[in-house]
């Protein structure tokens, strides 16, 4: 089984080889990334210089292999995901509310607040996951016997999750638009953050308890996540 490091939300190969004298980071045939290093250096080394050296690299492989997707223009018939199911957006002129709703397999707007669709979108989105994570997080939390001190949704468009060394959980709201089954997976793997605040093997190891697998979520997630917007 390959050795992976994870940085960034991406999981990383390491390939470590005996003759190589500095480390490289690529993409290979599969789609998977990796980093080539020397043999003799440590997880923390190869760490260190991700973040000083080879973070840049990454970024720019990211920007040359995500797909393309035209902006949203909020228009009649445009499809909105929720929860991993795409609906179709109605602008009617007999509805008169300045919120948005879903009802009957259709997003539903006034067309006098079409010009604030991406707000009230974002709005909506982040009320229903707040809905949603009310539901899920007491048995998830006592499942895995944490408490974290405080959950937050924002709108934060690089992460899917992160946890603080104060036990703070934020969620980016996209989570709202992701397949049921790949948002659970986020909110385990920040829930385990409270007990290991880091991707060492004893964190996945915890995550496995509970989601046995992750390792798939995760790579749909990675693959799939930048079509889940509303902008």
């Amino acid at each position: 089984m390959a050795e992976i490091l994870y940085f960034d939300n991406i999981d990383f190969e390491i390939h470590r080889n005996q003759q190589r004298k500095s480390v490289a980071v690529g993409i290979d045939a599969f789609g998977n990334y990796y980093i080539a290093s020397p043999l003799s250096y440590s997880d923390s080394k190869i760490k260190k210089l991700y973040y000083k050296e080879l973070k840049p690299i990454v970024l720019r492989l990211i920007k040359r292999t995500l797909p393309k997707s035209a902006p949203k223009s909020y228009t009649a018939g445009e499809l909105f995901y929720y929860r991993g199911k795409e609906y179709p957006l109605i602008l009617s002129s007999n509805y008169q509310d300045r919120t948005l709703v879903l009802k009957d397999g259709m997003f539903i707007l006034s067309s006098t607040q079409q010009p604030f669709a991406r707000k009230l979108f974002e709005q909506w989105y982040k009320l229903k996951l707040y809905e949603q994570l009310h539901l899920l997080l007491p048995t998830m939390c006592r499942t895995i016997n944490v408490t974290p001190l405080s959950i937050n949704v924002k709108n934060v468009k690089t992460i899917w999750g992160s946890c603080s060394a104060q036990h703070n959980i934020t969620f980016c709201t996209r989570l709202s638009l992701v397949p049921e089954r790949l948002c659970e997976y986020v909110i385990v793997h920040e829930l385990c953050h409270l007990k290991y605040m880091n991707h060492s093997k004893a964190f996945w190891n915890e995550v496995g308890k509970y989601i046995p697998d992750y390792s798939e979520r995760r790579a749909s997630l990675s693959n799939t996540g930048q079509i889940y917007k509303w902008w």
